[in-house]
């Protein structure tokens, strides 16, 4: 049987479609399979429809859902309802972002929902939605980059990239520990390893630039960046890198290519075509 599927939203908008042929006899698991692999959607994300009747708990094969040739299908995912909250909280933002208690708790929520998404492979489904994720995070993610939570979900995501972990196959392990001594900034002991290997362990810095007209902090002043990679090149200091408060690449900071991490090269073009954002944390290696 051949069957078509349409990967939708909950506004009825498609984001992708494909075509694949099955056995007569295929059942409701060979279906999810197939779009899993396709959509990087795991079967128990998947809202799998016929018309109006979803088909999730079908018993035998999928042929019982009609005697065509060609079978239509949308596909949803599971979480759809996750970032239509995420979109209703950030309008609530904006209405009231001169409340800024209230902006500060909304953009907690938002970040928790966005690492569950991110958890979740959402955006491997729905990719035209990350531009609005990333728009979201340069604008309101300073709110709490200084805290430790945030601090460890976006080393997270910097040393899955920088390590090559893989979302199928996941073999970075990512462990924190509070700093013996904390300065004024703060900072966490991040230990990475690959594999079950031996793991390296590293500093995490923050770098705040501090409004005094507001209780958030503003724009980083680069020229203490360039001093930590200057002690480590006249070989005073141990090798440092940064990275941003985004769970993506493209918020960024732009320095010289030469003095960039070693990360593809894709990559690499936008760590050097960005602006400078609100916050940086630096990535000290130690061992």
């Amino acid at each position: 049987m051949r069957v078509v599927i349409h990967l939708q939203d909950n506004d009825g908008k498609k984001h992708d479609r494909t075509a694949i042929t099955l056995n007569d006899q295929a059942t409701i698991e060979a279906l999810q399979k197939e779009l899993e692999r396709i959509f990087q959607i795991e079967p128990k994300f998947q809202r799998i429809l016929f018309g109006e009747m979803e088909i999730h708990e079908l018993f035998g094969p999928l042929s019982q859902i009609g005697t065509e040739d060609e079978y239509k299908l949308v596909l949803k995912h599971s979480q759809l309802k996750m970032w239509d909250a995420f979109k209703l909280m950030i309008n609530d933002i904006e209405e009231n972002k001169r409340k800024e208690h209230s902006v500060k708790k909304n953009v907690k929520s938002c970040i928790q929902y966005l690492e569950a998404l991110v958890k979740e492979k959402f955006f491997h489904a729905y990719p035209e939605f990350v531009s609005i994720m990333i728009k979201f995070n340069n604008k309101y993610a300073h709110y709490v980059d200084a805290e430790h939570e945030y601090i460890k979900m976006a080393a997270k995501f910097y040393f899955s990239i920088r390590f090559g972990n893989s979302c199928e196959n996941p073999d970075v392990e990512i462990a924190f520990k509070p700093k013996e001594k904390s300065g004024a900034q703060g900072g966490l002991i991040c230990e990475v390893s690959k594999s079950g290997a031996q793991p390296t362990i590293y500093h995490i810095k923050t770098h705040l630039g501090i409004s005094t007209l507001t209780s958030h902090h503003v724009g980083v002043d680069l020229r203490e960046l360039f001093v930590y990679k200057l002690l480590e090149l006249i070989k005073v200091a141990q090798k440092c890198t940064f990275y941003g408060t985004s769970m993506y690449l493209d918020s960024e900071f732009t320095l010289p290519r030469k003095m960039l991490p070693d990360l593809p090269e894709k990559v690499k073009q936008r760590w050097s075509t960005n602006k400078s954002r609100n916050s940086i944390y630096s990535v000290i290696f130690f061992s």
